[in-house]
């Protein structure tokens, strides 16, 4: 079962997006740019907090990146071929393509990564989990 944004955070679940230009260098654009082209080409309107462009794998990855990368398994054997990655120093826990999603518990601690093509915000049983957890 998916769930919307909205049905998430019923559950006390915060919708977090990080976006990045490491996969055929589609975020090409500004912070500011980033948002409105999503909005103008697709009329995606995100209900959901957006931070700063930055760099999720790599060298120069975010320290939440790290963070949540190095806290769940990989979510494939499979990687992008690599005339379409940007980043040196390819490690088998990198995201693979755009969208990934992490699941972390109102502690803190991440749960489980989603693979990219699975559009959905973490499935309801997974939510329902974790909302149960205790802090």
């Amino acid at each position: 079962t998916e769930c919307t944004t909205g049905e998430a955070e019923a559950f006390g679940v915060v919708v977090l997006g990080f976006p990045y230009n490491h996969f055929e260098k589609q975020e090409q654009g500004e912070n500011s740019e980033v948002l409105f082209w999503a909005e103008v080409s697709s009329g995606f309107i995100p209900s959901f907090q957006f931070f700063e462009k930055g760099n999720v794998n790599g060298e120069k990855e975010q320290k939440v990146s790290t963070f949540l990368k190095n806290s769940c398994p990989p979510t494939s054997d499979l990687l992008t071929p690599s005339s379409q990655l940007f980043w040196e120093s390819i490690k088998v826990h990198d995201i693979c393509w755009n969208f990934e999603k992490f699941l972390v518990a109102p502690d803190g601690i991440p749960v489980m990564c989603l693979f990219y093509w699975d559009s959905s915000i973490p499935i309801n049983p997974d939510i329902y989990s974790i909302s149960n957890l205790k802090v």
